[in-house]
């Protein structure tokens, strides 16, 4: 988020370098999470489906996102930037009161292998 809000201000290669560098650390952070996070929430039998939607799902942010923000650049140059900046505030504020995001593990991890 706050590389998003470093990017709306224009003040120069270095600053532009930063954003960028936060933005993609932050990238690099939430994907493996993202993607390996709901494997521990379904049974052996629904990992394929589950893996098949995760990819399916990072996929298509890479085609929705660049063609939505060339409409929105059209716009107005900072738009692509102010939404983005706003998206990454409301998935902050979700992962920061959602509860099961706020609850404590339990003790073990599941086993997947049972058919319970």
């Amino acid at each position: 988020m706050f590389g998003f809000l470093l990017l709306i201000v224009d003040a120069g290669a270095v600053l532009l370098f930063g954003s960028i560098l936060l933005i993609g650390l932050g990238m690099g952070l939430a994907m493996p999470g993202f993607t390996a996070g709901p494997t521990l929430l379904v049974d052996r039998d629904e990992q394929g489906g589950l893996a098949g939607l995760i990819s399916a799902t990072t996929g298509l942010t890479f085609v929705v996102a660049p063609t939505a923000a060339t409409a929105l650049y059209g716009v107005w140059p900072l738009l692509p930037v102010i939404i983005g900046a706003g998206i990454m505030a409301a998935i902050t504020v979700f992962v920061f009161t959602h509860p099961r995001f706020r609850s404590q593990p339990s003790s073990g991890l599941r086993d997947s292998g049972s058919n319970s």
